[in-house]
C-alpha cells in the first residue's frame, strides 16, 4: 500500500557522496544504501534510519486511510 508523498519525506535511497552516520558515526561511503531526511538534510546508515522510515512510512498509510474514510 502506498501513500501520498511529499517533497520532505523521508527516503531510502544510495548515498551520492561519503559522509557519517550522525547518530552512530559509522562512514558512509558513496552508493551505499542510506535513509535520507531532507527537512533535515540528514542522511543516516541504512542500519540506524531503518525503524525511523518504516514508522514514518506507517503513520502516513494511517493518515492517508483516514483522511479517504477507510477506517
Amino acid at each position: 500500500m502506498s501513500h501520498t508523498s511529499y517533497v520532505g519525506d523521508p527516503k531510502i535511497m544510495f548515498a551520492k557522496f561519503s559522509s557519517v552516520c550522525p547518530k552512530c558515526n559509522k562512514k558512509i561511503n558513496k552508493s551505499d544504501r542510506i535513509v535520507y531526511f531532507p527537512n533535515g538534510k540528514k542522511a543516516f546508515c541504512y542500519s540506524c534510519g531503518e525503524q525511523d522510515y518504516l514508522d514514518f512510512v506507517s503513520s502516513a498509510i494511517d493518515e492517508d486511510s483516514y483522511n479517504r474514510g477507510y477506517c
